[in-house]
């Protein structure tokens, strides 16, 4: 019993120490980074401001905007507790909530890895991958939305990895759930990814007769058809396809020669009209339009994955080639030889992500990449101990 309070507290003061240096470097980013950016009100912060000042007479639903739904509350909740419209309380909670996201990212790396250094390395790639704290300056969703899956995933894994099936814990799970899948279109992947990893454990250990397994499974996938089709019903892509366009409204930039991979000529195409349903007209787009399609997708998972643009900066690009891919290199590596189950769980939500990207558009400004950088930081940081150790090793055997 002693020496289990001994560990338990020696455990404790790591942790607390850990927290500190990154509580110090957290700060250090923050400020250079809110030095240099302020508050960024740009293009689309508009419609989310709008929203919620409008909400003021009433709970309402904006079709496309309603896929935002969680960021407008917070904007709502923000006003109303501050008394007022100044756009820098937002700003300033954005960037007390990332505060939260990185202790709660390094929790998350606990529950995983234990208490090797991981967790610490974790937190310190949080601060490395630098767009994260960059978005805390901006009104958009995506800061917000970045730690709403940090939370998803840290209770998720307090409930079914350590398997506290506590009801605060169930019940954090299903909230941050929820909260995530409303805070941009694409955080409907965490629910399909929860229902694929359930649904493939019922798969495996139900006793129900295979038919019923069956039958299930198509009632499960139509109903997943039906929401995708609603969701999609206020986004242009089979419009956003008729340009061409690799990066989002590319065109709209004055032409530069360095841009040219960023189109691709637009064949004659075989297009069903407006009125059949969104998911049907996306389908048959895909079908009779195979080869184009083809070429698009894959340039858009290109520059998706490879987070590079031809009109960033050499420095920025460089910094996502040398740094930041060999750390997605070293997830995967530690992703693949993980838990059938989380690993299951894990690739369903990359591949979604990447499937979304590349059949929609992918972004200008490379932020439909940062729904990744969770599960790529807990799961890089734990090889990179694991490399480390090995490196240790071998150097003491050398020399």
């Amino acid at each position: 019993m002693v020496v289990k309070g001994i560990l338990a507290m020696g455990i404790i003061k790591k942790e607390a120490s850990d927290l500190l240096i990154l509580l110090v470097l957290f700060l250090i980013v923050s400020f250079f980074i809110f030095n240099h950016l302020g508050v960024k009100n740009v293009t689309d912060s508009a419609r989310y401001l709008d929203y919620a000042r409008n909400l003021e007479d009433g709970f309402y639903i904006e079709k496309h905007n309603f896929w935002y739904i969680g960021y407008v509350i917070l904007i709502f909740i923000v006003q109303a507790l501050t008394g007022s419209y100044n756009e820098l309380n937002l700003i300033l909670f954005q960037y007390l909530y990332s505060l939260f996201g990185l202790v709660f990212l390094y929790k998350t790396i606990k529950i995983f890895h234990g208490t090797t250094p991981a967790p610490l390395i974790g937190g310190v790639l949080f601060l490395v991958f630098i767009e994260i704290s960059i978005w805390n300056s901006y009104i958009l969703c995506e800061s917000f939305y970045f730690n709403n899956i940090v939370l998803t995933f840290y209770f998720l894994a307090k409930t079914f990895i350590q398997k506290k099936f506590t009801v605060t814990n169930i019940a954090l799970s299903v909230f941050f759930t929820i909260l995530t899948t409303f805070s941009k279109p694409t955080g409907i992947v965490i629910i399909l990814s929860i229902a694929s990893t359930a649904y493939l454990y019922f798969w495996l250990n139900s006793k129900w007769h295979l038919r019923i397994k069956i039958i299930t499974f198509f009632l499960v996938n139509f109903m997943i058809g039906y929401l995708i089709n609603m969701m999609i019903e206020t986004f242009q892509i089979i419009e956003n396809y008729q340009f061409g366009e690799i990066i989002y409204n590319i065109l709209s930039l004055p032409q530069k020669a360095e841009y040219n991979s960023l189109t691709h000529t637009v064949p004659e195409l075989n297009l069903l009209p407006p009125q059949f349903p969104p998911l049907i007209r996306l389908i048959h787009f895909i079908l009779f339009n195979f080869e184009f399609w083809c070429i698009l997708f894959l340039k858009k998972i290109y520059f998706f994955l490879m987070h590079i643009r031809p009109y960033w900066s050499l420095k920025h690009n460089l910094y996502n080639i040398i740094i930041l891919l060999p750390i997605n290199i070293l997830a995967l590596w530690q992703i693949v030889i993980t838990n059938n189950f989380v690993k299951f769980f894990i690739l369903i939500y990359l591949v979604l992500h990447i499937l979304i990207v590349g059949i929609t558009t992918v972004d200008w400004d490379g932020r439909f990449f940062l729904p990744l950088i969770p599960i790529i930081i807990i799961f890089a940081a734990q090889r990179i101990y694991i490399l480390n150790v090995s490196l240790k090793h071998y150097i003491s055997l050398k020399f």
